[in-house]
Formats: structure tokens, sequence, C-alpha cells
């Protein structure tokens, strides 16, 4: 699978911005296989969703809120998502169009409201 296959439009006002309250109120979808149900509940009812034998794994990653929008040398616009900064400074990013762009390639980021000025 390819991760260009994950990707798809979400409008704004769909993204949480803020956690919700009580955090057991937070909406869960869930779809049953062998029916083919799907289902909208939160998550104070996942309990009634599991069975015995359900592993259940939970992602407590954060993500950073920084995201910078820069141009290739041709012009063509690159959005980057700042994952986690390695021990030598660099940082491991999500880019969007990832497919197009080499390795060691400049972009500018100078139309970013950040310290950065080019991202390489």
């Amino acid at each position: 699978m390819r991760t260009a296959e994950l990707d798809y439009d979400l409008p704004a006002d769909l993204i949480a911005q803020q956690p919700a309250e009580p955090r057991s109120s937070a909406r869960l979808l869930v779809y049953d296989r062998a029916t083919r149900e799907i289902r909208h509940r939160t998550f104070a009812d996942l309990l009634d969703e599991l069975r015995p034998d359900d592993l259940v794994v939970a992602n407590d990653t954060r993500v950073l809120a920084a995201r910078i929008h820069a141009r290739r040398a041709t012009g063509g616009a690159v959005e980057l998502l700042l994952l986690e900064r390695r021990g030598d400074g660099a940082w491991d990013a999500l880019a969007r169009p990832a497919r197009r762009l080499r390795a060691g390639e400049t972009l500018d980021a100078s139309g970013t409201p950040m310290c950065c000025r080019r991202v390489t």
C-alpha cells in the first residue's frame, strides 16, 4: 500500500481542535465486518463493542503544530508536517506530495511565518 492511497480531503470544520469534554464523549465509528454495518457511537460505548478475543492498540502519539508550506525550485507547492526532531538537528517529516520530492532537494519556506527560511 502506498501512503498516497490514504490521502483524502477532510473539511477543516470536521477536524477536532480540542479534545472532547468529557473525553469519553468523543465520537467512535464502529464497522462490523461480518454484517458490514456502520454504527456511530461514543468512546464511552467502547467496552460494549469489544469481544473477549479482541486486541486493543492505543496510539498515544501527539501531533506537533508544525506544518510548513514551502515551494520547490520549480514553483510547485509542498506541505511539510514535522514529526520528530532527530539528534543531528534534522526533522522527520511527512511531505505532500511526497512522490515527487527527491532526496536532498532544497525547499523555500520563506513564506511560512516561522524561524525557518529554507528546508533541505
